[in-house]
């Protein structure tokens, strides 16, 4: 019994290796049998949200069904979790099973600002940054508003824009729904700021939003923030004045941002920056909301 459990268990390893390095399949006998007893490749795992179709097939997916999910993607932008798949056609329980041994839905998402002294700011220096993303046009509905497979109906709705700072931001809260949490650290907050805005039309569908900022040289945005409070939205907010808070990260659901940036025009079109999301993973996100609490428990509500 336990030979057939290491035996197994080898197979699986190798089947993982050969998803990712497919030329492995075209080394010798012996060599293949010394990969298949010895190989260790992490968790073996490709994303859902970012594996090509060739991936998804090597995965053990058919032609048909790999085709299938990538074009969903395209259609939906990234998948919220691995049981969304279940609307793609050709896609159903025995499958989900399959994909749940080697394929996940966690993703990682860059942006980068950069200027050249003298010249425009771009969404970084390299050329590979300069890409674009889909995202929602709209923010979902209140309560969200789901089509027929499940899917919420502002993600039927998608725009290419430019990879630049905001983008991961309006990605995140346009797919954060009524009645979820939104919690952000930041230390600049400009009101005229694209994310600013997102946050905004956020809390107009019914959104919670937290906010623990910096005291200083915020007063405008700790004023806005409040007179949303007034207007009944469900906002709060904290601030830290004894020392200076200078993290900048936002946390929903399984979802995290982070970075150098603040909600700022500048940090868009002046400085050199980065910001990066990560998202379907949940022990991070558990994390970031554990520094947002002591984060919070150190703030005070604003004065007046």
């Amino acid at each position: 019994l336990r030979f057939r459990e290491a035996a197994a268990q080898s197979m699986h390893r190798l089947r993982r290796l050969l998803v990712r390095v497919p030329g492995v399949a075209e080394a010798d006998a012996w060599t293949v049998q010394q990969l298949r007893e010895n190989v260790e490749f992490g968790t073996g795992e490709i994303s859902i949200n970012t594996a090509t179709a060739s991936e998804l097939k090597r995965a053990g997916l058919t032609n048909r069904q790999a085709a299938n999910i990538v074009a969903f993607r395209e259609e939906h932008g990234s998948f919220e979790n691995i049981e969304e798949t279940d609307a793609v056609y050709g896609i159903g329980p025995k499958t989900l099973a399959k994909l749940h041994e080697i394929v996940g839905d966690d993703e990682a998402w860059a942006a980068f600002s950069a200027r050249i002294p003298g010249g425009e700011a771009t969404t970084g220096f390299a050329e590979s940054n300069r890409t674009t993303v889909r995202i929602p046009t709209e923010g979902a509905g209140w309560p969200a508003d789901l089509d027929g497979n499940g899917i919420a109906d502002n993600r039927d709705d998608l725009v290419d824009a430019e990879n630049t700072l905001d983008k991961q931001v309006a990605d995140i809260l346009r797919r954060t729904e009524a009645g979820q949490t939104f919690r952000l650290a930041m230390y600049g907050m400009s009101t005229s700021s694209p994310e600013y805005k997102e946050l905004v039309a956020a809390a107009d569908r019914g959104v919670k939003v937290r906010v623990v900022i910096y005291g200083k040289y915020n007063g405008k945005a700790i004023a806005a923030l409040k007179k949303l409070q007034a207007e009944g939205k469900d906002v709060d907010v904290r601030v830290i004045k004894s020392r200076v808070m200078h993290e900048k990260f936002g946390v929903v659901g399984d979802d995290v941002f982070n970075g150098s940036s603040n909600w700022s025009s500048s940090s868009i079109k002046k400085h050199s920056e980065d910001r990066f999301t990560f998202r379907n993973m949940p022990a991070l996100a558990d994390r970031f909301v554990e520094e947002f609490a002591r984060l919070w428990d150190r703030g005070n509500p604003p004065r007046g």
